[in-house]
């Protein structure tokens, strides 16, 4: 997800984790919710294997945006250990992805590219700036 957070793709809707990994007599146990607003549907994981679910999905399926969200993190780890110029770092993610569906979630290279540079001034802030008498 853009924050980093464990995500998970059942049936074609994406689900964010609500709680754990814990551990339990059946094993390690995770608890999944949508991530759509207003709306119920949540899953239990054991070891991996999906155990329990609960609600009926009643939107779209949104794979879209479950590659949109993996793409951000691969372009984000791209940054985080490359010093070459944001411009290279994308079109290097970008040459390396062969699936079509990741490609056309983003819209374009400069969707891209302005992750790139929320993520590098977010992790990397200007600390000149702050050092400027007023």
């Amino acid at each position: 997800s853009n924050h980093m957070n464990d995500q998970m793709l059942l049936d074609n809707n994406l689900l964010k984790k609500n709680k754990g990994p814990v551990k339990r007599k059946k094993g390690l146990t995770i608890n999944w919710q949508c991530v759509s607003q207003n709306f119920y549907y949540r899953a239990t994981t054991v070891d991996a294997d999906v155990e329990h679910t609960n609600g009926v999905h009643n939107h779209d399926p949104n794979v879209e945006q479950f590659f949109k969200r993996e793409g951000r993190v691969k372009l984000k780890k791209a940054v985080a250990v490359s010093d070459a110029p944001l411009a290279s770092v994308v079109l290097n993610v970008i040459g390396t992805t062969s699936n079509h569906d990741y490609l056309t979630a983003h819209g374009s290279n400069e969707a891209m590219k302005k992750c790139a540079r929320r993520y590098k001034q977010s992790q990397f802030p200007d600390f000149g700036k702050q050092l400027c008498i007023k």
